[in-house]
């Protein structure tokens, strides 16, 4: 079974991405995925790599099903150069 995180990508304010994982990840484990999910010129998909600072569980209600967010932090950008 797979679930669905919602992250907080920095701190930064706005719309946080879903991305979808095997296993919720820990805190201090490694994610890699791509901020805006588009291509190069190239097709080639770049994937950011974050480390997860907090783990944080949401419960369900009559108006929303349970959830998880995951704050983390930027490691390494992608290397956009071709």
């Amino acid at each position: 079974m797979t679930v669905t995180c919602y992250i907080i990508i920095d701190k930064e304010a706005g719309p946080t991405p879903a991305h979808t994982f095997l296993d919720v990840p820990r805190v201090g484990e490694f994610v890699s995925f791509s901020r805006d999910g588009k291509r190069d010129e190239k097709g080639v998909l770049h994937a950011d790599l974050f480390r997860v600072t907090h783990v944080i569980h949401h419960a369900a209600n009559d108006l929303s099903p349970a959830m998880v967010t995951l704050e983390v932090v930027t490691e390494q950008p992608a290397n956009h150069a071709g």
